[in-house]
């Protein structure tokens, strides 16, 4: 019994590193209002996907993917201060989107592309 106590006390304390690490990261990616070009812009959890493409649309941006999340949405916007918009709209942050896109791709957060091209192996 008292092991069983010691690992889960080792795994609560790993799960609460693992989330200030996590935390601490998503805070320092978070972009400066001045920013742009092609964003993900993160609205509410409560946010359905025609409200978080209401909200992108009401900052000026085109709609580049839509993420597994209804309320993520890459969009794109080369006028400065698109990223301070997005939040006056109501997106709780803002990111760059290349990271976020290759993470995507690989199929470990999302659907892979539409079509798949083997141009690249041959």
């Amino acid at each position: 019994m008292r092991g069983h106590l010691l690992a889960a006390g080792f795994l609560l304390l790993a799960l609460a590193a693992w989330g200030f690490s996590l935390s601490s990261t998503l805070r320092e990616a978070d972009l400066p209002g001045d920013a742009q070009g092609r964003l993900l812009a993160v609205f509410p959890l409560r946010h359905g996907g025609e409200q978080s493409f209401a909200a992108a649309s009401r900052a000026g941006g085109a709609i580049a993917r839509e993420l597994w999340l209804p309320n993520m949405l890459v969009v794109d916007d080369k006028t400065p201060g698109f990223a301070e918009r997005l939040r006056q709209a109501g997106a709780v942050a803002v990111y760059r989107a290349e990271p976020f896109e290759a993470f995507t791709l690989s199929g470990c957060t999302g659907m892979p592309p539409k079509t798949l091209s083997f141009r690249r192996f041959g």
